[in-house]
């Protein structure tokens, strides 16, 4: 536990009742400060949808998209919330 870092990422897979794969991946910053975040590789997915990010002054209608092993500014004392989509 380091008291400079204060960012955790959860990474969820889970099936459906009809067997889709269903991977989101939640990140949260508790410093006070913007990090970088890379988006992680993973067997089932090569790229990250942005479902919500707390730092948003209204929800967006539009989604950004980012490859894994792409950089992602997360803003100070906040959540980001993507859903991974297929590879």
């Amino acid at each position: 536990n380091s008291p400079e870092t204060r960012i955790i990422q959860r990474l969820n897979e889970n099936l459906d009742d009809a067997g889709n794969r269903n991977l989101t991946l939640l990140v949260i910053n508790g410093s006070g400060q913007e990090a970088q975040l890379t988006m992680p590789s993973w067997e089932t997915a090569s790229k990250y949808e942005l479902l919500w990010n707390s730092s948003d002054d209204a929800p967006t209608t539009s989604s950004a998209q980012f490859d894994a092993g792409d950089n992602v500014a997360i803003s100070e004392c906040s959540v980001m919330l993507f859903r991974a989509l297929a590879s």
